[in-house]
């Protein structure tokens, strides 16, 4: 068994259901096996920086807590 590590995963999306897809990878998150969601931060909207054209994004953090190594997670 793998030590139990505290891991922040940046969540952002600016495409189709902004929301929506903040709350699947959410989803996706908490049904990973000895993976717990601990915390998540306010979801904010922030301006996009690169090529012009992109929609606004919707950006948060999740505190997960993990026995899964790296490349597993």
């Amino acid at each position: 068994m793998h030590d139990v590590n505290t891991v922040y995963i940046a969540l952002g999306s600016n495409l189709g259901n902004r929301s929506a897809n903040i709350n699947a990878a959410l989803e996706a998150i908490k049904r990973l096996e000895g993976t717990a969601l601990m915390q998540m931060s306010d979801v904010l909207e922030t301006d996009p920086v690169g090529p012009p054209g992109q929609g606004k994004y919707l950006n948060a953090v999740a505190e997960i807590s993990t026995s899964l190594r790296p490349h597993g997670l």
